[in-house]
């Protein structure tokens, strides 16, 4: 009977220290086409360039905010106070924003999105 006892308890206790991993929070990624369609229906999205200047001079997408991937993690917290505004990530190809978001989900934000592609993968003219 004790056997049984020690048996449940540890099914128990490994049972509650398992991560359930659908339920962990991670950056979604989505198309272009898809985050011109939520950011036409949403007006708090924020867009963020994570290229350099040099990079923006040549083209980037009205109304995204620039901060250069190398500066993010210390002006994030100051642009963007609420954890849970939807953040829309992009760079040139979709490498930096890719970290960018990794970053940023570390950091707390639960709702970043990176475009996949990032400006290459624009459709609209800029």
């Amino acid at each position: 009977m004790n056997k049984k006892i020690l048996i449940i308890t540890l099914l128990l206790f490994l049972t509650a220290c398992t991560v359930n991993r659908e339920t962990e929070i991670t950056y979604q990624t989505i198309s272009a086409e898809e985050a011109i369609k939520a950011m036409e229906d949403d007006d708090y999205i924020i867009l963020i360039d994570v290229r350099t200047p040099e990079e923006r001079e040549e083209r980037y997408i009205p109304g995204s905010i620039l901060i250069p991937f190398d500066q993010l993690e210390e002006i994030i917290t100051l642009a963007v106070t609420d954890l849970r505004t939807r953040i829309f990530i992009y760079c040139r190809s979709g490498n930096r924003s890719r970290m960018a978001s990794q970053l940023l989900i570390n950091l707390g934000y639960r709702y970043v999105y990176n475009i996949e592609e990032g400006i290459n993968g624009w459709p609209l003219e800029s």
